[in-house]
């Protein structure tokens, strides 16, 4: 299994600035096709700041750091371009941070 951190966040043209991580789990597993070999998702949100943060987990056999990303990337994409509530949302390269994140306090 493989985890990569992906940030979504409202950009200026956004419906609405705030969506609970629940949804956007939903969202991300309603947006998954079998290929993406998603396993799990994790969200959370810093209180008064606007965006997502999540960790997706692929079931790979063996981590592909470049291919997994780009999985990720594209899973998160395809959410935005399809769900009403991530309307005028953005993947947030930046916040895909380079150092550990501690995940289990979700």
């Amino acid at each position: 299994m493989h985890m990569i951190l992906v940030g979504l966040r409202p950009g200026p043209q956004a419906r609405t600035r705030h969506l609970s991580p629940e949804t956007v789990v939903d969202i991300l597993w309603a947006a998954a096709v079998p290929e993406d070999l998603l396993e799990h998702v994790r969200a959370r949100s810093e209180p008064g700041e606007a965006g997502v943060d999540t960790a997706i987990f692929l079931a790979v056999p063996d981590a592909d750091s470049e291919t997994d990303v780009r999985t990720a990337l594209c899973l998160c994409l395809r959410a935005v371009g399809s769900a009403p509530a991530l309307a005028g949302w953005y993947v947030d390269l930046q916040a895909m941070p380079s150092h550990a994140t501690p995940w289990e306090t979700l």
